[in-house]
């Protein structure tokens, strides 16, 4: 099996969303720079009922393929 390069290898839980501090821990990227992808309109998210973000797992995974593209070019 040839080599993976750490950060071309992401594991996604089995979770149906995720805040943006799980985000953030599994790009291991701050969680600033996660808000900053929200509101740019990078990444999708919704509000829970007390208004905290989350992101879906399907959502996740598209953003992680472009943001894995991006990081290699």
């Amino acid at each position: 099996m040839p080599a993976v390069a750490k950060e071309s290898l992401v594991i996604v839980p089995e979770f149906p969303a995720f805040s943006p501090a799980a985000i953030a821990e599994l790009l291991e990227t701050s969680r600033q720079l996660v808000h900053y992808w929200m509101n740019a309109g990078k990444l999708s998210f919704f509000r829970d009922n007390v208004g905290d973000h989350y992101v879906l797992r399907d959502e996740l995974l598209r953003f992680i393929e472009e943001y894995k593209r991006e990081k290699r070019t």
